[in-house]
């Protein structure tokens, strides 16, 4: 479950990133904050699903397997597949709140270079995005 949220977190961090520029656009264009956090929200969501079904496939398709290795369990358990997509949607939920609240709330600022100068010779610089 850490590495879900870790990755969702990482994802959505990055895609917050990458479109601040759009974000800051809409909401200088009169865009509501609740129209940015569904969007933004839409989109962690997404990934939470697409998460969730490759998982329930992997462990549909394992479960014979894992009834081999776990006593007591019965071959396919619905009601665990349910309660661990329950699990991973919470903790998408939690996982994407900060970048989603940075999305709505920090504007576009424009990041200076980073410059590396060398003694006399011209600066070597990298912008940031």
């Amino acid at each position: 479950m850490i590495l879900a949220a870790v990755g969702i977190y990482g994802v959505l961090n990055y895609w917050v990133r990458v479109r601040q520029k759009e974000i800051a656009v809409r909401l200088a264009l009169g865009a509501q904050r609740s129209a940015i956090l569904r969007w933004a929200g839409t989109h962690a969501m997404r990934l939470a699903g697409v998460g969730i079904a490759f998982g329930a496939f992997g462990a549909w398709a394992a479960s014979r397997w894992l009834k081999s290795l776990v006593f007591g369990i019965s071959e396919r358990n619905p009601e665990m597949l349910l309660a661990a997509a329950a699990a991973v949607i919470l903790i998408a939920t939690l996982a994407a709140s900060l970048p989603l609240w940075r999305a709505t709330r920090g504007g576009y600022r424009p990041q200076p270079p980073r410059c590396l100068t060398l003694g006399d010779e011209l600066p070597l610089c990298a912008a940031r995005n």
